[in-house]
């Protein structure tokens, strides 16, 4: 089988050939020492740990540089398949983090199973899918359903806890980029335990948008039924992507950051040759690299210590210095006894073992043990050291813990504890999220546990310090922000012009309305202006604001207020328009306001003999002002006709009009003693024309001397 599988991928083949000739020398020295297993190597498909949580009682103030996290070297690699050269880990995802793994480093390739094919522009079919890679190995792995989801469902489950994922192509300079497919699938809906879930991958993500790691804090633990923030850039509960040969193809909402240009502090290792370099190539530098960072005050420097070995050996060697992959089989020996061949300088910190008369052999010791020891010493527990990142192939329950207790605060091994938020009527209640009812907080373990509190009743800007105790355990961690806010807010009202002196208005008056919600949720909804136009005594009526948590205020003040808009009517009666001269002229003039009432007018009827108006048109007006200051007026218009030759005005025709005719007759016009009136037919000169005119209108039988 293994044969076949080096044919079959030439760089399998060449990282093997060397460990193959390599490990067929070290059967030819000294036996295995005994049998070897302290919990810092595993090599079984179980969860190694039951650690979903440790990271829970960590401070939200916490920076992303200043935590150890366990890792794994080439997570996706526990179907096994290539065998021992290709395989780092055995346990699935899942079983990684819960057993408190939080990096995992994922290698994927667009690929085509069935037509052994890379996937790019110039080649796709239905069967190209994202598949998890080692070099060239196939892992068979589906990136969604091996990878992913467990991932997300972890987090769903466990929302104190963050998980790092560096999603690699592999290899650099494969034409199989997985990033086009992966933008697609994160803004799918995120199948989660077999489940819908309502929400796309991508909530679940921490975007690029989100601080720098030295900036980026932990964040308060969540509630087990919260959904996702897409938009909250606290650590806690996210899925952290970490890009590396994907072109940049990924949308910005799908990545933390490229990883090819996130500041790594790492150690230099030279290449390894063989079995024997996992001390002085391997072992060294990392005890260097994690010493150096126990130390550093520089919190701007992101630590990574990836102490798994490939070249030169099988990975699970390097992980165990077993001689076989079997998480209790027994260290292999160097071939060196200490005491004839070597001493006490040779390999330090190697194991001596199957000692007798003061001989010891000297054993190869594994990664993981060397790493677990040496992160048991002072340096890394007082103050406030941190490792970053470990990175390890099939890590033990011992090494995950030894890492992740460098931070300080943490317990292992012991009951999941959480919560639940909901309204008194058991609605979920959203964290940040306002409202005006208490919060009841209701503890979640998989042991019989009691909490501190059962509700919240005041605004809780920050989250409240919880504790949860069950199982012989204690937890103590700060929740999600609960803001209560159960004060309505204030609504005011107020015209926003004045009116006159008379306390009238004349136009129409806006009421504007003043909300505040002070010291609360803040005002939601406030009345806009209100305009009155009706005229008379008009009210702004009841009106009300509401605060962002639901809160209504009591009904503003009512706002009062008179307008008369209309002017004053002038209004002349009994006019007959035309009138004779021996008619009598009765208008009467009346000022009327149904308002504010008329203050003042210069109205005045008209009366008297139409004759003492004289012939012609006659117009008179009057005007009126009103109490609210608006000024009106009316016209009133009439005409006196005179018949022809009544030339004095009289209402008949008769001597005296003779009279005034003889005494201008003769005269032009410009002449002296010339009148007007006497022209009776108008041309300019009283002659016998206008005297006949008159004698002819006399009434029958009239001497006129």
């Amino acid at each position: 089988m293994l044969t076949s599988l080096l044919a079959r991928f030439p760089r399998v083949a060449g990282l093997a050939a060397m460990p193959l000739v390599l490990m067929g020398a070290a059967l030819l020295a000294p036996s295995p020492a005994l049998a070897h297993d302290d919990g810092a190597y595993w090599h079984e498909s179980a969860a190694a740990a039951r650690n979903p949580q440790w990271m829970l009682t960590l401070g939200a103030a916490k920076k992303l540089t200043e935590l150890s996290l366990p890792g794994t070297h080439d997570s996706g690699t526990y179907p096994g398949v290539g065998g021992d050269i290709a395989q780092t880990q055995t346990m699935p995802i899942r079983a990684q983090l819960d057993s408190g793994v939080r990096y995992l480093d994922i290698r994927l390739k667009y690929y085509d199973p069935f037509a052994l094919r890379n996937c790019n522009d110039t080649y796709t079919s239905a069967n190209c899918e994202m598949l998890v890679f080692h070099g060239g190995v196939n892992m068979f792995l589906p990136f969604e359903a091996g990878v992913l989801r467990p991932t997300l469902a972890f987090l769903k489950a466990n929302p104190s806890e963050l998980v790092i994922m560096r999603i690699a192509k592999e290899t650099a300079d494969c034409d199989c980029n997985p990033g086009p497919a992966l933008n697609t699938l994160l803004e799918r809906e995120a199948v989660l335990d077999g489940a819908f879930t309502g929400q796309k991958y991508s909530d679940y993500l921490l975007r690029s948008s989100c601080p720098a790691p030295d900036q980026l804090s932990l964040g308060v633990v969540r509630p087990l039924n919260a959904k996702p923030d897409p938009t909250s850039c606290d650590a806690r509960g996210k899925l952290l992507i970490l890009d590396q040969y994907l072109g940049g193809t990924l949308a910005a909402n799908h990545y933390y950051r490229h990883n090819g240009l996130l500041s790594f502090a790492s150690a230099t290792f030279e290449t390894l040759r063989n079995n024997w370099d996992l001390y002085d190539r391997l072992w060294l530098p990392t005890k260097g690299h994690l010493a150096a960072a126990a130390k550093s005050t520089v919190m701007t420097d992101f630590y990574f210590n990836g102490i798994g070995g490939a070249n030169g050996g099988f990975p699970y060697f390097f992980a165990s210095g077993h001689a076989n992959p079997a998480t209790g089989a027994a260290r292999l020996s160097t071939g060196l006894v200490d005491g004839i061949s070597a001493n006490a300088s040779t390999y330090p910190d190697f194991p001596r073992t199957s000692c007798g008369l003061g001989l010891c052999t000297i054993s190869f010791e594994g990664m993981n043990t060397l790493v677990a020891d040496y992160l048991l010493r002072p340096e890394f527990h007082l103050g406030n050291p941190r490792v970053g990142i470990v990175s390890a192939d099939f890590p033990g329950a011992r090494l995950i813990t030894a890492v992740a207790s460098v931070n300080k605060g943490v317990s292992f091994n012991r009951p999941t504890f959480g919560y639940t938020l909901v309204t008194p009527d058991s609605r979920r209640y959203d964290p940040g999220t306002w409202t005006n009812r208490q919060v009841v907080i209701t503890p979640h373990c998989d042991v019989v546990c009691v909490a501190n509190r059962a509700v919240v009743s005041d605004d809780a800007p920050n989250g409240v310090s919880y504790t949860l105790s069950g199982g012989g355990h204690s937890v103590s961690f700060t929740t999600s922000p609960i803001r209560i806010d159960p004060k309505p807010p204030t609504i005011t009202a107020a015209a926003t012009t004045p009116p006159g002196a008379s306390g009238w208005h004349t136009a129409n008056v806006v009421v504007r309305f003043s909300c505040a919600d002070t010291g609360g949720s803040g005002v939601a909804d406030c009345p806009g202006d209100l305009v009155l136009s009706k005229e008379g005594t008009v009210t702004s009526g009841l009106k009300f604001a509401l605060d962002v948590a639901g809160n209504k205020s009591d009904a503003s003040n009512i706002v009062t207020v008179k307008i008369d808009k209309t002017p004053p009517a002038v209004v002349y009666r009994g006019n007959l328009g035309s009138y004779a001269p021996g008619q009598t002229v009765d208008i009467k003039c009346e000022a009327m306001d149904k308002d504010s009432g008329v203050a003042s007018t210069t109205c005045a009827d008209i009366r008297g003999a139409a004759s003492s108006f004289g012939p012609g048109s006659h117009r008179y007006s009057a005007t009126a002002a009103d109490v609210a200051g608006n000024t009106g007026s009316g016209t009133a218009s009439f005409t006196v006709v005179a018949m022809p030759g009544d030339i004095n005005f009289d209402g008949a025709i008769d001597c005296g009009d003779q009279a005034i005719v003889k005494a201008a007759f003769g005269r032009r016009v410009g002449m002296p003693g010339f009148d007007a009136r006497a022209d009776v037919n108008g041309d300019g000169v009283v002659d016998i024309r206008d005297l006949s005119f008159i004698a002819q209108k006399l009434p029958a039988g009239t001497t006129c001397r």
